[in-house]
């Protein structure tokens, strides 16, 4: 029986993924390198993480004399997370997302949020979004125990009083589901389009896959019963 809930935030019931995905196009503006949206889309260093995205733009010398990488992908972060999650206009709800976790939370068990969000930003989105009150905790990952760290979701289940094992996790990343599921939790993936290339092995890994958030409503739906 699932006793609590344990959800992830981007990406699972926010938009925010392909916002960090675009980031390295507003580095190379930055940069003084402006591309149209052909040559975004046909790039060859295009990838799947910004973060791979700026290696493999170093590695290719698009920018000459650039600072170290490791300033890239700081001023990156500095803009998601000063300029993105701070406007209104930007990271919002995924389609449907709000009735999951408002079906989710009249289940009437706790919840928790675990997000490698640092954590100003976790605060400011939930207040911003009104769905600070759907979690007992949040928990944010930027800094200390990762949640590659199966010992994070045992830990996240003692704070809310059960078991890892009667635990249900909510997520999109696979990294996360292959920890969460060691730990011992039931694991439900939720599609995002990040994650296009891992899709086969996040279904393979997850207890239930889901394409969206009606569909992941209605299954909340059924453990409310």
């Amino acid at each position: 029986m699932i006793k609590a809930i344990i959800w992830d935030m981007d990406g699972t019931f926010l938009n925010s993924e392909d916002y960090w995905t675009l980031t390295p196009r507003v580095w190379l503006k930055h940069h003084g390198i402006e591309l149209t949206d052909e040559e975004w889309n046909t790039a060859p260093w295009r990838a799947v993480s910004f973060r791979t995205m700026l290696k493999n733009i170093y590695a290719m010398d698009i920018v000459k004399d650039p600072e170290p990488l490791d300033e890239a992908v700081q001023w990156c972060k500095d803009y998601m997370y000063g300029t993105i999650y701070q406007g209104d206009k930007y990271v919002k709800f995924k389609p449907d997302a709000p009735a999951t976790l408002e079906e989710a939370y009249s289940i009437g068990i706790p919840m928790c949020l675990l997000t490698a969000t640092i954590a100003p930003v976790v605060e400011y989105t939930l207040d911003r979004l009104h769905i600070d009150h759907y979690f007992c905790f949040w928990q944010s990952t930027a800094t200390g125990m990762k949640k590659d760290n199966p010992e994070i979701f045992r830990l996240a289940a003692e704070r809310m009083g059960v078991k890892v094992e009667e635990c249900l996790l909510v997520e999109d990343s696979l990294y996360s589901m292959k920890s969460g599921r060691e730990a011992g939790c039931t694991v439900w993936a939720i599609e995002d389009p990040k994650h296009v290339s891992h899709v086969e092995e996040i279904k393979q890994t997850a207890h239930r896959y889901f394409n969206n958030h009606i569909e992941m409503r209605q299954a909340f739906a059924e453990l409310n019963k």
